[in-house]
């Protein structure tokens, strides 16, 4: 989604991610490449690219980090898992709850501590300030809503548009048509089939809570914190909508033949 609005603005296409470090290095120090961003999942894959093609930024010295609150993005991922092992299309179903919850109980704790080692390891190499910030954090739940949406991919667009060499569109509603062509045309993009209830025991969600604190204590001091700390203060209150939304349902108790009491399970 990130890049085909990045390509949208820009024009300019992403590097293939088959490329080896030497063809890397060529083809971004080429002036008439065509490519402007190279995508990986580094380190939460531990593949290519290796941490020293950003270390010390010799080719790209700033980076679009693209953030999903884990309680949505760990369904997102299990689901790819679910088509890749089935057999079934890229991004066109969704697996059943009972095969979530499996899969969601054999690597909660693995895949959020790869999520929070994911946030830390750019935050941390593209934080620092520079002449048109290091790096740019493309929300997930930002510039998919219907009505800030717009407001974030002009964001997006200005930051490119002060990089070196590219010319973004910036126009207001330039960039409106193009993030509405792109994430709201139902006649564009792929969406899943199947349902979308993803539960988490009040145990994961706690975990989930403390790794979100740990990240705000993390940067709250720091130049990025006005921007992740919001973000991350955004996605607590998502956490305790989720616990509110998983409380037990109310249980009645029947007394005698026609009288009911209900209660709160747990309470007296």
């Amino acid at each position: 989604m990130t890049l085909t609005m990045i390509f949208g603005l820009t024009g300019l296409s992403q590097e293939p991610a088959s490329s080896g470090p030497d063809e890397l290095s060529a083809r971004l120090n080429h002036p008439g490449d065509d490519s402007l961003t190279v995508k990986t999942h580094y380190p939460r894959l531990g593949i290519f690219p290796p941490p020293t093609i950003f270390d010390p930024y010799e080719f790209m010295d700033r980076a679009i980090l693209v953030l999903r609150h884990p309680m949505n993005c760990l369904p997102s991922y299990h689901n790819q898992r679910y088509e890749i092992t089935t057999g079934i299309p890229s991004h066109t179903t969704r697996a059943t709850v009972p095969e979530w919850i499996a899969w969601r109980d054999s690597n909660f704790d693995y895949e959020m501590a790869r999520w929070v080692e994911h946030t830390t390891f750019w935050l941390d190499r593209y934080s620092e300030p520079g002449p048109y910030g290091n790096v740019f954090l493309s929300i997930y739940e930002g510039i998919t809503d219907d009505v800030e949406g717009p407001g974030h991919a002009q964001a997006l667009a200005e930051f490119l548009d002060a990089g070196e060499n590219v010319h973004a569109l910036t126009d207001e509603h330039d960039v409106k048509c193009s993030w509405y062509k792109i994430l709201k045309d139902k006649s564009s993009g792929t969406h899943r089939a199947g349902p979308k209830y993803r539960p988490y025991t009040p145990s994961q969600l706690d975990t989930m809570s403390k790794s979100l604190m740990w990240l705000r204590d993390r940067y709250e001091d720091q130049p990025i914190g006005a921007k992740i700390v919001p973000v991350l203060n955004t996605y607590l209150d998502m956490v305790e909508e989720k616990r509110y939304e998983e409380r037990p349902e109310p249980a009645t108790l029947a007394i005698g033949r026609k009288r009911k009491v209900q209660y709160r399970a747990g309470t007296n």
